[in-house]
């Protein structure tokens, strides 16, 4: 990708390559075969420009990626088996405003669009993500 190395001036040769393995559908299980599989540059990409990357915490908690809210925000989760995943949407009231099944691929980060919000209004909402049998919290902006 054209620019993706100037636009990375700032983070070591290793961070990037890290960033890249990270992204790659057999990160968590190489095989001999295909090593770490098939890179995904948008999920380097992100990665990289997040700065609570999670390929630096073990536990990978999801992640919300482009917060104020805009067309591109999305959650990117990491997800131990194939599964379907949830998102729930709340207003700072509390109340339920979006249930949002999702799927995800065995041991690989997912992005999973929230572009389907563009009707809120201005304000903090709440997104609790269930992924890998565990409840997580985010905060969006909008």
């Amino acid at each position: 990708r054209p620019g993706a190395v100037q636009a990375r001036l700032g983070q070591t040769a290793q961070e990037v390559r890290s960033a890249i393995m990270a992204s790659a559908h057999l990160y968590h299980a190489p095989s001999a075969q295909e090593g770490y599989g098939i890179p995904n540059f948008e999920i380097a990409e992100l990665l990289l420009s997040n700065p609570n990357n999670p390929v630096l915490d073990k536990t990978h908690p999801p992640v919300l990626l482009g917060n104020p809210y805009t067309n591109e925000t999305g959650i990117l989760v990491y997800s131990k088996t194939a599964q379907t995943g949830t998102y729930w949407l709340y207003n700072i009231s509390g109340q339920l405003l979006a249930e949002v099944p999702f799927n995800t691929d065995k041991e690989t980060y997912s992005i999973i669009p929230l572009s389907n919000l563009n009707e809120l209004i201005p304000g903090n909402y709440l997104i609790q993500v269930m992924i890998n049998d565990e409840l997580s919290s985010l905060q969006l902006t909008k």
